[in-house]
């Protein structure tokens, strides 16, 4: 059942995607395509991981990083969100930031077995850091777009600190989810004596 609904989620995606970069098309925005094309490919690697490895990830973490990258394409580029409104950037910063901390976590807990005294402060801390990682590269990226081909996804400073406050937000409350809800097991984080 599990295999089934992960199926179902990457078609939808999948197709989801397609109709969004149609969309755009439609719009006379093809640079946008270029967004759309590399959220696919960057979940067709995922799928590929997943069929050439052990890694199997679950579907509730497949969902939410489904939502992240779709409302950055769908709501945020294609419908306009991040220009006309103040909110839906941090909105997504922080879900944003939630998904990929917990998504890191279930890569790592697939590949490591990690030693710790306190397996639940050490999984906090863990996704934690995931998740601001994952804001700051994203910051780092915005930065280099801007710069390289001259776009426009930062603006200002003001900006950027409240991209990152919602970052280390979505970030705790991924750290806490993996600690008090654990989606994957902390039998992975061995105690050590």
């Amino acid at each position: 059942m599990q295999k089934l609904i992960s199926r179902y989620l990457n078609y939808s995606y999948f197709i989801l995607n397609a109709l969004v970069s149609l969309g755009f098309l439609i719009k006379g925005e093809p640079t946008l395509i270029a967004n759309t094309a590399a959220t696919s490919i960057f979940f067709l690697s995922v799928i590929l991981i997943e069929k050439f490895t052990s890694f199997k990830l679950k579907n509730f973490v497949r969902l939410l990083v489904i939502i992240t990258l779709t409302s950055h394409s769908l709501l945020g580029e294609y419908f306009r969100l991040y220009y006309t409104t103040n909110y839906f950037d941090n909105l997504l910063h922080f879900f944003g930031s939630f998904s990929y901390a917990l998504f890191g976590y279930a890569i790592l807990n697939a590949f490591l077995v990690i030693q710790s005294s306190r397996p639940r402060v050490f999984a906090f801390i863990w996704v934690s850091l995931l998740g601001i990682c994952s804001g700051t590269f994203f910051e780092l990226f915005e930065f280099a777009l801007d710069q390289l081909l001259d776009q426009r996804n930062q603006f200002g400073l003001i900006d950027t600190n409240w991209d990152l406050f919602f970052d280390v937000l979505g970030s705790f409350s991924a750290g806490l989810i993996a600690v008090y809800r654990p989606i994957y097991s902390l039998d992975r984080i061995n105690p050590t004596k």
